[in-house]
């Protein structure tokens, strides 16, 4: 069977060796990443480098029947991943931004003493706190 379209938001697929698509509920498509027919393109997502369009013209696929119920976890598990990593990502930028903010708040210098700075703090505190319940 052959196989022909785009996938898009393609991360690292140059350590790849094939891919794995749903095909639908019960089967599951191969693809040999270096076959004929299969082109990988990187693309810009969010203003940054580092996806890629995966593209299919008439690329050789290996059909796989898979149980639903098995299809349906393996997409739990990666919806997981996913938002595992966007946390990590969003938890990241943030104390960035608290340490970048802390970093200009010394370089200033206390204008108002002491009471100024535990204001920040507990500020920033309830701001961490914030973030890490909504996950």
């Amino acid at each position: 069977m052959h196989g022909t379209g785009v996938l898009r938001f393609v991360e690292a697929p140059g350590p790849m060796t094939h891919l794995l698509l749903a095909v639908d509920k019960g089967t599951v498509a191969l693809v040999g990443m270096n076959e004929p027919g299969v082109e990988i393109a990187p693309i810009r997502a969010m203003g940054a480098w580092g996806l890629c369009e995966v593209r299919l013209t008439s690329a050789a696929l290996t059909l796989l029947p898979w149980m639903a119920v098995a299809l349906g976890d393996v997409g739990r598990a990666a919806g997981l991943a996913l938002t595992a990593r966007a946390y990590g990502a969003a938890r990241r930028a943030f104390d960035l931004a608290v340490d970048y903010a802390k970093e200009r708040h010394h370089s200033s210098g206390s204008r108002s003493g002491n009471s100024r700075r535990s204001s920040t703090s507990s500020q920033t505190a309830s701001s961490r706190l914030k973030v890490s319940d909504s996950f």
